[in-house]
Order: C-alpha cells, then structure tokens, then sequence
C-alpha cells in the first residue's frame, strides 16, 4: 500500500506529495533514497526531515527523531524530527533536557545503534 505525505516543513510540502510505496521496497532500496536525498538535497532541514520521513515510513513508525547531544552541559535536544499524519510534534518538548534522563536510551543506542521504541 503506497505512504502519500503530505506534513509540511515552513508551510511547503517538501518533494510535494512524494509518493513511496514502502511495501514494495526492501532495504537496499531505503538506504539509496535516503543517501540520493542527503546528498542531493540543497536545504538541510528539507534533507533532515525526508531522510527522517524515509526511515519511518519504511519502519511504519508514527515518529522518527534525531538528537543532539551536549556532553559538557549534560543535555540532550531533539534536533530533527518526523511525524506521521495526525502525530503531534514533540520537537519543542525535547529542548535541553538532562542526559541523565536518557541513560536507559543511551544504553540501548550504545549497544544496538538505532532502537524501536514501543511507546
């Protein structure tokens, strides 16, 4: 079954309604959007936030994130994210928060990279 985004980024569709039919598309596939997608696109943020919409989609995941991590002050910060359709954003509840409490998560991300979280 074909995923149509459609979630905007500053008020415009980025790749406008892409298409991607993740049933259809075995990882290999993924991995070569996502590479096409971060180094052919222009815009950061725009690159960030496909490259986040590829992962969850094929995933069939209601959110993806990335988080940035400040070891001097000890804080962690959601720095990119990617919601699926009527999924509110939690980006800006994810600001500098303690990194002690995302020690379970570093622990998991320390020893598997990249983690399911079933929430």
């Amino acid at each position: 079954m074909p995923l149509v985004f459609s979630s905007k980024i500053n008020g415009e569709n980025p790749a406008d309604s892409e298409e991607l039919d993740f049933d259809s598309m075995n990882t290999e596939d993924v991995v070569l959007h996502c590479l096409h997608t971060l180094t052919c696109e222009k815009d950061l943020d725009t690159a960030f936030y496909l490259f986040l919409r590829a992962v969850g989609g094929y995933y069939h995941a209601t959110r993806a994130q990335i988080f940035e991590f400040n070891m001097s002050a000890r804080t962690i910060k959601n720095t990119f994210e990617w919601c699926a359709e009527d999924i509110p954003s939690q980006l800006e509840e994810f600001q500098s928060l303690p990194l002690s409490d995302f020690l379970e998560f570093i622990d998991k991300f320390s020893s598997h990279g990249e983690f399911y979280l079933d929430l």
